[in-house]
């Protein structure tokens, strides 16, 4: 058998291959080289196109670009645009998966498109959106004066206003956070100034009340000088805040609260002493002129007057006794039985302590002294008698009950007789007999 020369070699050479006994040198094996994408080139199939499909990448791209508008609320900015780019992704990914992926990455394209426009419409209208609630803000404190009254407030809240608007547009995050610092500031001066205008206006408020409260007690009268004193502080304090003065204002407006009420108070306290003092000249001078009275009592017993006169008594220094308060249940005062002589003491007495009582300012206890003596006043006049008659023996012309009673000096009219009668009961048994020598109490007409 024929071996052929192709054989032959062959052989040999696994011969040589099967004799080696020591194994191949280790060769570093470089790394594999990074291989770029090759664009895919449609490839005719069966007289069609074959093209690739949509990658992952590819819509992630503009899945992405769609967040960050909708973060930088591209819906309220760009609401058009946005919309559009959602809708165009949609239509790519329907597009893709209906084996027409080219025509999809037309859809990619516009929606990627649209996607940046609306986030940098979106960027632009925030910050024009913190711009405009700066300058709102800034408008809203000046309306209210904060740049008059508290100045140097204002001047450093629209300093950072300023540098916010630069910031915005060089470091969005950053003219973020400085234009919501701005806005508070703002809030803070325009609450500062209406707390401290408020404060005032309820000052201005309680200074209008007293001062009415002064003008009906007729202070002008009783404390003209308070009363002045409290109107010049509160125009001192109208002057201070038309000027823009809020500190100097505040403190004016105070004083005058302070002196109206002084003036109210004062002049409560005068026309209280005053009324007493009248209440007790007005006491002291009816119990003088009870004291002159020709009294009969129960017993019809006559008492002759007793003039009394108490201005002696209120020239003398008053002591201070301990204060001695009348019962506030309208009960009558019982004094002890040593001092129960008369009514008229009685009175006295009261009045004594009215007049100490208002040496030590106790106006209403005093009043009280006062009024209670003028009741026994009263009670002492009750027995009073206009005059007394003595009966006289004319032979020609005998006294008679009618006949008292006709003279002028007495009545004027007989037919008064009825009124001495029944006065004089315990000492005139029968109307029509009467004795010479007997006291006749003649009773008021």
């Amino acid at each position: 058998m024929k071996i052929s020369k192709l054989s032959l070699m062959v052989v040999v050479a696994l011969a040589l291959t099967a004799c080696q006994t020591a194994p191949p040198p280790v060769v570093d094996t470089p790394p594999p080289e990074v291989v770029k994408p090759v664009e895919v080139k449609p490839i005719p199939v069966d007289g069609g196109i074959l093209q690739e499909a949509l990658t992952d990448t590819e819509v992630q791209e503009v899945e992405a670009a769609i967040k960050a508008a909708e973060e930088a609320d591209g819906a309220i900015f760009a609401p058009e645009l946005l919309d559009k780019s959602k809708k165009d992704l949609e239509e790519a990914k329907k597009l893709g998966s209906t084996g027409n992926p080219n025509e999809g990455r037309k859809f990619l394209a516009s929606a990627l498109e649209a996607a940046k426009e609306a986030l940098k419409v979106a960027k632009a209208g925030q910050v024009s959106r913190w711009i405009d609630l700066m300058n709102t803000s800034d408008q809203k404190a000046l309306s209210v004066s904060t740049d008059k009254f508290l100045p140097e407030n204002y001047v450093l809240a629209s300093g950072k206003k300023a540098e916010a608007q630069t910031l915005l547009s060089t470091d969005y995050p950053g003219g973020k956070a400085l234009s919501e610092d701005v806005l508070k500031q703002y809030s803070a001066l325009i609450q500062e100034l209406d707390e401290k205008t408020g404060e005032i206006d309820r000052i201005k408020k309680d200074i209008t009340s007293r001062l009415a409260e002064a003008e009906a007690l007729e202070a002008f009268i009783w404390v003209p000088e308070t009363l002045e004193a409290a109107n010049d502080a509160y125009f001192q304090g109208a002057n201070a805040y038309k000027k823009y003065n809020l500190s100097e204002s505040l403190e004016a407006y105070t004083q005058a609260r302070f002196l109206a009420g002084k003036a109210v108070q004062d002049t409560r306290s005068q026309k209280a002493e005053k009324e007493t003092e009248d209440l007790m000249l007005e006491t002291m001078r009816k119990i003088e002129r009870a004291s002159n009275l020709i009294i009969v009592d129960d017993k019809d017993n006559i008492q002759n007057p007793e003039p009394w006169d108490g201005s002696e008594h209120l020239k003398k220094t008053a002591p201070q006794p301990q204060s001695f308060l009348l019962p506030t249940d309208g009960t009558p005062l019982v004094l002890e039985e040593e001092s129960r002589v008369t009514y008229l003491s009685m009175a006295k007495d009261l009045w004594f302590k009215g007049v100490d009582e208002k040496n030590l300012g106790n106006y209403p206890a005093a009043n009280q002294y006062f009024l209670e003596s003028q009741k026994y006043i009263r009670m002492y006049e009750a027995l009073a008698v206009d005059k007394l008659y003595t009966v006289r023996l004319i032979p020609e012309r005998r006294d008679a009950l009618w006949r008292i009673a006709e003279y002028s000096s007495i009545y004027g009219d007989p037919l008064q007789w009825p009124l001495i009668w029944k006065r004089n009961k315990k000492l005139i048994q029968n109307p029509d007999l009467i004795f010479p020598g007997w006291q006749l109490i003649i009773p008021p007409k």
